[in-house]
């Protein structure tokens, strides 16, 4: 056995040889010499060998070999979401994968992700007798695909099984399977939180004037909370009275004309600090065990002004029924907001017939 590059190659392979003298190349899929010797020194070759001695070595027959079969579906996870912080997926993505996947945990025993099956999948994003929603469970099977797929690129799994599995539509009836669209203010409620925000104090653990200029900026450049609560003094530009905003969720670049109200809201920050416009709301917000108390702040603060059935989120769908009734195209919308699809948008539009259609 030994270890090589072949020339033009960016992974190491190990060298092993058969009963009959003939030798086998196998492709370790590691680019680092360390890594590769660290496959060598937890003997998978021992076993590469053993299996060469009684069949071709083919790619399966490696991949079943060199797999971890001993991580188990929260083992899996955990690396699963420190990727995803390395590699910058939104806080609240994170969040939700790790609660879907501790569920499914529960659900079927933190068994080996290796010995996973169809059915353990299965009853868990379409359980028997639960009336749950087709997004619930779309957002659960997602989870699962998102683990094993990482779970595959790590050889923790030969093949991903959960790509067999999909909703089942013909246990779910018409409410569950259709989507609700997201609660759209007046302006003339607008206008009436926004009076009320300025005579009515904050909770005391958020910075004074908070609520007033969340409320507009939400409104006027469809900003999430998240992403108001994480605004930069360096995302305004005065001078062209734009707003620059690389959002939290999905990482989407969205640069926008500042109305009046905004430019005059964020010139009104007392707040000095020299990076961040809401330093204290964003400690918040980054804060897993804290975040919800912003939305839940608000909730409170609108039904205590009479506002009832809304949230904040629906500042955001407000600013896109009102550019559709303006007559601009879904696409022109989506970029707004920066959505990757428009039919996430759609959900966000309360008449989304009222957009223009796209000239193709």
């Amino acid at each position: 056995m030994r270890l090589t590059k072949p020339a033009g190659s960016r992974t190491w392979s190990v060298v092993v040889t058969s009963e009959s003298g003939k030798e086998h190349t196998i492709d370790l899929g590691v680019s680092s010499r360390d890594e590769a010797l660290d496959l060598v020194n937890k003997s998978k070759v021992e076993e590469l060998e053993k299996a060469a001695k009684v069949t071709r070595l083919t790619s399966d027959v490696v991949s079943l070999i060199v797999a971890d079969k001993n991580t188990t579906i929260r083992e899996a996870a955990k690396q699963y979401c420190d990727w995803m912080e390395k590699t910058n997926r939104s806080q609240r993505t994170r969040v939700n994968a790790a609660e879907i996947l501790d569920c499914w945990a529960r659900v079927v025993g933190d068994k080996p992700i290796a010995s996973v099956t169809e059915d353990d999948i299965n009853r868990f994003v379409n359980p028997a007798n639960d009336p749950l929603k087709r997004g619930t469970r779309q957002l659960r099977l997602g989870a699962i695909h998102g683990v094993m797929n990482f779970c595959l690129h790590e050889r923790i799994l030969i093949r991903d099984i959960s790509r067999n599995v999909r909703v089942n539509l013909r246990v779910i009836d018409h409410e569950s399977k259709e989507t609700t669209h997201k609660s759209v203010m007046d302006e003339d409620e607008v206008e009436f939180l926004i009076a009320k925000a300025a005579g009515n104090p904050e909770p005391p653990s958020l910075t004074p004037g908070f609520f007033k200029a969340a409320i507009i900026i939400a409104r006027d450049m469809a900003l999430r909370l998240g992403d108001v609560c994480n605004l930069e003094w360096d995302c305004v530009d005065f001078a062209t009275k734009t707003l620059t905003v690389w959002t939290s969720k999905g990482g989407s670049r969205i640069e926008l004309p500042m109305t009046r109200r905004v430019i005059s809201v964020i010139a009104g920050i007392k707040n000095k600090h020299k990076k961040y416009m809401f330093p204290v709301e964003r400690e918040i917000a980054n804060d897993t065990k804290k975040r919800a108390m912003l939305s839940v702040y608000f909730s409170r603060f609108f039904e205590s002004s009479g506002v009832d059935g809304y949230s904040f989120h629906s500042l955001r769908a407000t600013y896109a029924t009102t550019m559709a009734n303006q007559g601009y195209t879904m696409e022109q919308i989506a970029e707004a907001l920066g959505h990757k699809s428009t039919n996430v948008t759609k959900v966000y539009v309360r008449n989304p017939g009222a957009a223009k259609v796209e000239n193709r």
